[in-house]
């Protein structure tokens, strides 16, 4: 048997090829054709086992209808929901993701070569990072660039980022206002984390709460959750100067520091009151649960897939949402 045709749908659906063809590409709807009709045609196709044809399609100056996306660390577990949400904008928008990705942030060239390969309408990196001169031969093809996160301009680049001073701003005066006066702030040592600490004890000294050296930071070179559990070990191995309250930069370090502090026989928040960033869906299920910054996962994605699959739109620059404390029971 031959490749299904649009001519083959047409005659199952009892409709035009033209009408095939618009309701393949989601444009029936624009042009007054039913929910109903467009339904019977989609279903017409899958009944048939109709795929199309991206090069033909690609020939005739037509979009691929699909979008790349290159997850900075697939260890990161704040990326899961990213991802889930760009896919159902996909499937709302009749669209399909190429899902490529590295490891521990560590650019390879044989995985951006790999996508390079696709015919894809746009490019969006989710996670933020300073290295984006891999995405130059995405550029030089024309390639829309969307990145899901904070890093350096780039002519070309639009980005879609959580406002990170707001948030830590938030978080620290939520935390003074509720009496804790001797913080530690931990991380893993890279440039976010120690981002987001610049952004927390800016902050935390305008509120006169470091007059007395009471923000403690630690920054451990392992990878996330070792990361806060290191933290978490050194810091309440110290009694005397021991925080009351310890500053995660992401949800993944906090994890490692209520590890650390349950093995040690710290109560949380009792003897020591934990929060972290992100909201990941851990957050709520921990023991306590973990008090947070949710960053607006759901808004970023679908900002950044409505930019790249718009026919035109503004110059490519920098959109800044605000994020939002949950408290909980860690602090």
């Amino acid at each position: 048997m031959g490749s299904v045709t649009q001519k083959d749908i047409a005659a199952r659906a009892g409709v035009s090829v033209s009408l095939v063809s618009r309701a393949l590409a989601g444009r029936a709807e624009a042009i007054g054709i039913s929910p109903a009709t467009v339904a019977k045609v989609r279903q017409a196709a899958r009944e048939l086992g109709y795929t199309p044809n991206a090069s033909a399609r690609m020939l005739k100056g037509a979009a691929s209808r699909t979008v790349g996306v290159v997850v900075y660390d697939f260890e990161d577990p704040f990326f899961g929901p990213v991802i889930r949400e760009l896919q159902r904008c996909s499937h709302a928008r009749h669209y399909s993701l190429v899902l490529g990705g590295f490891e521990q942030r560590q650019v390879w060239d044989l995985d951006v070569t790999a996508l390079l390969k696709h015919q894809i309408d746009g490019l969006i990196i989710i996670g933020s990072g300073h290295d984006v001169e891999w995405t130059a031969p995405f550029a030089a093809k024309g390639v829309r660039l969307v990145r899901i996160g904070h890093g350096p301009a780039r002519p070309g680049l639009q980005s879609f980022e959580a406002d990170d001073v707001n948030g830590m701003t938030a978080l620290a005066a939520g935390l003074q206002a509720k009496g804790y006066h001797r913080l530690g702030f931990v991380g893993a040592d890279q440039p976010m984390h120690r981002m987001r600490y610049a952004h927390f004890r800016r902050a935390w000294r305008a509120m006169g709460g470091d007059s007395r050296g009471s923000l403690q930071p630690y920054f451990s070179t392992a990878r996330l959750w070792e990361a806060g559990r290191d933290a978490g070990q050194h810091l309440a191995s110290t009694p005397p100067s021991r925080p009351d309250a310890i500053v995660a930069a992401s949800d993944v370090v906090a994890l490692g520091v209520l590890r650390a502090l349950a093995e040690r026989g710290l109560a949380v928040p009792a003897d020591c009151a934990v929060t972290g960033y992100d909201d990941i869906p851990a957050a709520a299920l921990t023991v306590p649960a973990l008090t947070t910054v949710r960053q607006p996962v759901i808004a970023l994605a679908r900002a950044a897939f409505d930019w790249i699959i718009a026919p035109t739109g503004p110059r490519p620059g920098r959109t800044v949402l605000a994020p939002a404390p949950v408290w909980r029971e860690s602090a």
